[in-house]
């Protein structure tokens, strides 16, 4: 057979195979596909579709659909069985126009018609199909601009489109399309017509638009509508003589409503304004371009812009605007955000964009004190990104929240956004004399990271510790009774899954009241399931510290902690301040290990062993240190240890050793010595921290120097007992023979006591307790 042949006898046969599919699709029953419809429909949403009234599908000479009874289900737990559900539809198609656009939509029939959307508790919404998905990837090339009409309906009714929307705790919303048509009118135009109601208001729609010819070419559009929605009404007419690019407008707009605060609230919506409602847009023809004009009030809000556009869209607009917000702090609150000042918000500057980009120009804000400026570029096509150079300045912190110290701040950087990471590169910022340098990072593709990176060569934080509210604060909310101090709930242990993040921190010098610490160091890292912290400085006056944390996942829900600190004759000056000065306070050291773990924080302090050893050498410090611990327990001890503490301006400290020992959750310190200027108090015991219980005696001795009156130390012993969250003070076993004792030689007793105690009290303990606990103070 010869090759011309072959090729003959081969187009023959598709011609003939294209032939008999035209003809299946032409006159072939394609409605038996039904079933097979519904299986791909049901598969591709992973919802059950069925079509369980007529079917019919033809495709030649146009594509035509008409189904009955159609049904979608909801999600499982939803509030209704199914999600949609049609009575009737009916849509005609022109299969060319699907080639070559725009879309002919030749006819289009819906009625009877239930749509139930809603959010569960977790706030997903059932209109999500299958798993969600990470967003798609964004175009290289430019935006899509609106070049002409997509679609053309030449007839349209739809009766009894009914929309609830339900979300937990909050009023159901409906709305009901009674009506909707579109139809032929006079001059070649079509009408369009609607009612229905949104919750309690009416909402209507009438008006003609076209010719088709002129939707399909995008030429010589003419236009006039009205809309409405209670007392919300649009109006929008004229005539655009070019879709691509824009040309020959002349357009009108114009939106009101005498109190669109009324309407909001009745709609459940955020009240952000108040007041009557005025918006007007304008476009007319400027030559090559196309100007644009709009001008809106609502309330206390104005807004105002004026500029060209090149098509029916941003790209290749020059715009300038206005806002401004005469009560920002009334509009945040209307979205919950609370504890504004109130005051005038004010924004404006230029936005010119491109297919490629969109640039800002001479955008400032103004609030409060406060303004804020920024330039730059953002790609929207090849590599999308931003590129945007800011400042921003406050005359005074506390005009923007009340209990902020009374500083200027004054900040610049640039925040830069690619493809592959979001940066906010060469951050400086001044805040009173405080002078602080930054940069931040996170990454978009991959493993997510973010780092961080703040220095300053001196950090002053005086004045925020030192700042008072002036506003009578609200008592906080009474909390429920707790039975032990460390929960049963498990550990929040979703954090460690986080992203990988390095916060890094470096202060040549931190300034806290009177004391400070010098070359301050500090590291924390979060990621593959665990958190560490990690960091060192030098104290003020001298010595050092340094320590870490480490929490990490093991398994089974449970987590391990590892904590390490060790202090060096450290002395940061933090008890200074009056009579006192900072290398006059006290050096400590510290020796402290720590290692548990646990699913809860119970059982983390209950399965606890460590050692924790802590001294502090001779110094003045003030009598109030132990008020910042709070009143309550701790300074009604404070006061029984200490009788003297109540007039004296400062205490001198001669030493202070505390050592602890933790074994399987069960904590044994001793020894424990206080030894000050007047008093020596000697104290040992033990918590469970099993059960939280507490045995911890104290005794307390007079030294020397020191009057002795009967009632000053008339129960040396005391003892706090009870459990870690109701804990008492009391007069230990020792105490209360002490005072059968007194009671039965009318005081005398008492005298000779403190006589003995006074005597063993002058004794230095300092020395041999260190010895004993492996300690020096040199």
């Amino acid at each position: 057979m010869s090759l011309r042949r072959s090729i003959t006898i081969a187009l023959a046969a598709v011609g003939a195979l294209l032939l008999a599919i035209l003809l299946y699709l032409a006159f072939g029953d394609l409605s038996r596909h039904k079933g097979r419809i519904e299986s791909l429909v049901t598969e591709a949403l992973g919802r059950p579709f069925a079509i369980d009234g007529a079917f019919e599908l033809k495709v030649l000479p146009s594509i035509l659909v008409r189904a009955e009874r159609v049904r979608l289900g909801n999600v499982p737990g939803g509030s209704a069985p199914q999600m949609v559900e049609v009575g009737r539809f009916s849509a005609q198609v022109g299969l060319w126009s699907l080639v070559s656009g725009p879309v002919d939509v030749r006819s289009f029939e819906l009625s009877d018609v239930s749509v139930v959307l809603e959010k569960d508790a977790e706030g997903k919404g059932n209109w999500v199909f299958g798993e969600e998905t990470a967003a798609a990837e964004e175009v290289e090339s430019g935006g899509v601009e609106a070049t002409k009409v997509p679609a053309v309906i030449l007839r349209a009714k739809l009766d009894s489109v009914r929309v609830t929307y339900r979300e937990p705790g909050k009023p159901e919303r409906v709305a009901l399309l009674e009506t909707f048509t579109i139809e032929s009118a006079a001059d070649g135009l079509f009408a369009v017509a609607g009612k229905g109601r949104l919750d309690d208001y009416p909402a209507s729609l009438a008006g003609d638009l076209g010719p088709l010819s002129a939707l399909v070419s995008g030429r010589d559009i003419r236009m006039a509508m009205q809309a409405s929605l209670g007392n919300l009404r649009l109006d929008l007419k004229g005539a655009l003589g070019r879709l691509d690019p824009l040309d020959g407008a002349d357009l009108t707009l114009k939106v009101a409503n005498p109190d669109l605060g009324g309407m909001l609230k009745k709609l459940q919506l955020p009240v952000f304004a108040t007041g009557a409602l005025r918006f007007d847009a304008r476009l007319s023809d400027a030559g090559e371009l196309t100007r644009l004009e709009v001008d809106a009030k609502l309330g206390d809000i104005a807004a105002k812009a004026d500029g060209t556009l090149s098509v029916l869209g941003l790209s290749g607009s020059d715009l300038r605007f206005e806002v401004s917000v005469a009560d920002a702090a009334r509009l945040a609150a209307a979205f919950g955000v609370e504890g504004l000042p109130a005051g005038v918000a004010k924004a404006s500057g230029r936005v010119a964009s491109s297919r490629t980009e969109i640039k800002l120009d001479a955008i400032s804000a103004q609030y409060a004190g406060a303004k804020a400026t920024a330039d730059g570029t953002i790609r929207t096509s090849g590599k999308p990104g931003a590129a945007i150079r800011f400042k921003a300045a406050v005359e005074s912190l506390a005009t923007l929240r009340e209990g902020l110290p009374a500083m200027p701040l004054q900040m610049s950087g640039i925040y830069a956004d690619s493809r592959a990471r979001i940066e906010v590169k060469d951050l400086k910022a001044r805040v009173g004399g405080n002078e602080i340098a930054a940069s931040a990072s996170m990454t978009r593709t991959g493993k997510r990271r973010i780092e961080a990176d703040v220095t300053s060569p001196v950090l002053d934080l005086t004045p925020f510790l030192a700042t008072e509210t002036k506003s009578k604060a609200k008592p906080p909310p009474k909390a429920a009774a707790k039975k032990f101090v460390f929960g049963e709930e498990p550990l929040p242990l979703g954090m460690l899954k986080g992203p990988d993040t390095r916060l890094h921190l470096a202060l040549g010098e931190l300034k806290l009241g009177a004391g400070s610490l010098k070359d301050v160091d500090g590291t924390l890292r979060l990621g593959a399931g665990q958190l560490a912290l990690e960091g060192h400085a030098r104290g003020g006056v001298d010595g050092s510290l340094s320590g870490s944390v480490v929490l990490s996942q093991q398994g089974g829900g449970a987590a391990g902690l590892d904590l390490k600190a060790t202090a060096t004759r450290f002395r940061a000056g933090f008890g200074a301040g009056g009579e006192i000065q900072p290398g006059e306070t006290p050096p400590t050291s510290v020796e402290a290990t720590l290692q548990t773990r646990g699913a809860s924080a119970r059982q983390m302090a209950a399965g606890a062993k460590g050692r924790f050893l802590v001294t502090l050498g001779p110094g003045r410090v003030k009598a109030g240190m132990l008020d910042l611990l709070g009143s309550g327990l701790i300074g009604e001890l404070a006061g029984k240890l200490n009788p003297f503490a109540a007039k004296d301006p400062y205490t001198r400290l001669d030493c202070v050793v505390t050592r602890a020992d933790v074994v399987d959750g069960h904590v044994t310190a001793s020894p424990v010595l206080l030894q000050i200027e007047k008093v020596t108090v000697v104290a040992y015991g033990k918590v469970d921290l099993h059960s939280e219980a507490l045995a911890l005696n104290f005794n307390t001795r007079p030294r020397k120097g020191i009057g002795i009156s009967p009632g000053m130390f008339t129960n040396p012993f005391i003892e706090v007992a009870g459990t870690m969250v109701n804990p008492r003070i009391g007069v230990s076993a020792k105490g209360v023979t002490a005072g059968a004792a007194a009671a039965a030689t009318g005081g005398a007793t008492v005298v000779a006591q403190g006589f003995w105690d006074r005597l063993r009290g002058e004794k230095d303990l300092c020395g041999p307790t260190l010895a004993e606990v492996g300690a020096t103070m040199k």
